[in-house]
């Protein structure tokens, strides 16, 4: 009953949070606002959290880990995948959680969300090459993969701050364009990987 009630209170101290972001900067919301508006004391709300800091990088982690469990299962999954369609699963697991990304991206501050990201995927995607022998040199592969993943993360940071006026198949192909020509659409044709030499 105990963990319920916590799980209970400390989702109402996030809702309060969001709606306040929409509104104003993370520098300017205060724990009274929050705890008002969640209908809590400000007790509480110090029983859960730290601060408005420590409360902003809780929520900013779980987005992560919800995002890179899905890039994780696309990568367990052995079905091949074009570029373009792994993109657009990832494009619909922000999709779905849009308004927190769009929050959360448009914050000036906050970097590390997206540097992870890119982080992660660069490592998966490096060790899917090795492993199916697609490697033309350890540092072109690396500046290669690098560039493919943080130009594809930009975009997806674009469209989020803008609205995400395009469907995630829609911007899906337009990372694919950008990123590959048709040659490399199809040599890049599993996951954002190379598919196994034949």
């Amino acid at each position: 009953m105990a963990d319920r009630r916590t799980k209970k209170t400390q989702k109402a101290i996030k809702n309060a949070f969001l709606i306040l972001l929409k509104e104003k900067e993370l520098t300017k919301i205060t724990v009274s606002e929050i705890s008002h508006l969640a209908d809590i004391g400000r007790g509480t709300f110090y029983l859960h959290f730290q601060d408005i800091f420590d409360l902003y990088q809780q929520l900013e982690n779980e987005l992560l880990n919800q995002l890179l469990e899905w890039i994780e299962n696309l990568y367990r999954n052995n079905k091949p995948l074009t570029l373009a369609e792994f993109i657009e699963q990832v494009a619909a697991s922000i999709w779905e959680n849009k308004n927190a990304f769009h929050l959360f991206m448009n914050e000036q501050r906050n970097s590390t969300l997206l540097l992870k990201v890119k982080e992660i995927i660069t490592e998966k995607e490096l060790e899917e090459r090795k492993q199916h022998g697609v490697i033309q040199g350890a540092d072109f592969e690396k500046f290669n993969v690098s560039f493919q993943v943080a130009g594809t993360i930009e975009i997806l940071n674009e469209w989020v701050k803008t609205g995400m006026q395009q469907s995630p198949k829609e911007i899906a192909e337009v990372i694919s364009r950008i990123i590959c020509d048709e040659d490399d659409v199809t040599r890049y044709g599993v996951k954002i990987k190379s598919v196994p030499n034949p």
